[in-house]
């Protein structure tokens, strides 16, 4: 089977690092260029896991976001990470456009965010690659059943944060399986309702 590979990317727009807003931060563009190489790293969610959110994980930099400084990121199974580590729950509605979901300042990186389950070979990991002050951290999902009841791995992906630029880079890999009744919200996600991109 021959893989499909896509790449997108969020730039933060220069000069204005702090505005008002995510929406008003980031431009989108796309790109099918970049290949996705699978990391090694340490494993949050491991085979058969589905609607977990890991413990907060300290970020090796600090990367600007929802107009703050971020140090720390939790992430969930079910494709997507947030910076507001008080959030508790990976269950919640993929809805990039509602605030409302139960949390204030939800802070959604969302590379594939449905109702995913970790296929029996994969995981959710990350690790960093590069030097300071050029190091990216990149978190992947390895052999997604999308969604929940797909019958195997149907796409792998990666979320990668860029130290110093701000920039969001996901890339994706089509899997064998076939999407089962997906219906994916892919996009940033800010403090509150209305400020996202997707």
């Amino acid at each position: 089977m021959k893989k499909i590979y896509l790449y997108i990317l969020f730039t933060m727009l220069l000069g204005n690092t702090f505005a008002q807003s995510v929406s008003s931060n980031y431009t989108y563009s796309n790109a099918a260029t970049a290949t996705f190489t699978a990391i090694t790293g340490t494993t949050v969610h491991a085979a058969s896991v589905d609607d977990a959110l890991s413990a907060s994980i300290a970020l090796p930099f600090t990367f600007q976001y929802g107009c703050a400084n971020q140090s720390n990121i939790k992430i969930s199974s079910n494709g997507w990470m947030t910076f507001n580590t008080a959030l508790t729950a990976s269950g919640i509605t993929n809805d990039l456009d509602n605030a409302t979901n139960g949390y204030a300042n939800p802070l959604i990186v969302a590379p594939l965010w449905d109702d995913n389950q970790v296929w029996t070979n994969g995981a959710v990991s990350y690790t960093t690659t590069g030097t300071a002050p050029n190091r990216i951290f990149k978190v992947q999902w390895l052999n997604m059943e999308w969604d929940f009841f797909a019958s195997g791995a149907v796409m792998s992906f990666q979320a990668w944060l860029y130290e110093t630029t701000n920039v969001i880079e996901f890339r994706y890999r089509r899997d064998g399986t076939n999407v089962s009744a997906g219906g994916a919200s892919i996009g940033l996600m800010g403090a509150t309702t209305g400020d996202f991109i997707s």
